[in-house]
């Protein structure tokens, strides 16, 4: 479950945080955590829809542990440009994430426009080549597919999220904006 807010901070500058309560539950054990993430995007005044943002990710702690002991959450660093194309509907994304404990990786996607409120997307994270060993599904692994709806004050987003031979990941998001 999670909770956010964002604010302007300026004409060029908006922040935000969420706060997580974060249940995980693996056959008959469970645990559960608390966490923020925080972020900024800056929109460059020198360059038409030309975005930069950071963002700090599960800075948090486990509540609750699995068995005995409570694992640190994944705490996750990330910094990322944005650009819409000016004919072409459109924007792509280049990031680049370290999570503290492993090595950067590099994320890159684009989200279609279809429609003023009809957006496909697809992207690619550098995290799916170690995920490779040799079992099929392999060549997918990195790749996802999204789908985003959204309807006067109401979101809906779908995204598919390959792991390889570990399966594949299916997030649903629905929002409202007040």
């Amino acid at each position: 479950m999670t909770s956010s807010l964002a604010r302007s901070i300026n004409e060029n500058l908006l922040a935000g945080i969420s706060a997580k309560f974060i249940y995980s539950a693996i056959d008959d054990y469970n645990s559960t955590a608390i966490a923020l993430d925080l972020g900024m995007i800056y929109t460059a005044p020198f360059m038409d829809d030309l975005q930069i943002g950071i963002g700090i990710f599960n800075l948090g702690t486990a509540l609750t542990a699995y068995i005995d002991s409570k694992d640190p959450l994944p705490l996750n660093f990330v910094a990322g440009v944005s650009k819409k194309l000016a004919h072409l509907p459109l924007e792509y994304c280049v990031a680049l994430n370290k999570y503290i404990d492993d090595d950067f990786q590099l994320s890159a996607g684009g989200e279609f426009t279809i429609t003023e409120g009809v957006h496909l997307r697809i992207g690619y994270n550098s995290l799916g080549r170690g995920l490779k060993i040799g079992a099929d599904g392999d060549q997918y692994a990195g790749i996802s597919l999204g789908l985003g709806i959204k309807w006067n004050n109401i979101q809906f987003d779908y995204g598919l999220s390959s792991f390889g031979a570990i399966g594949y990941l299916n997030r649903a998001t629905f929002s409202y904006a007040f």
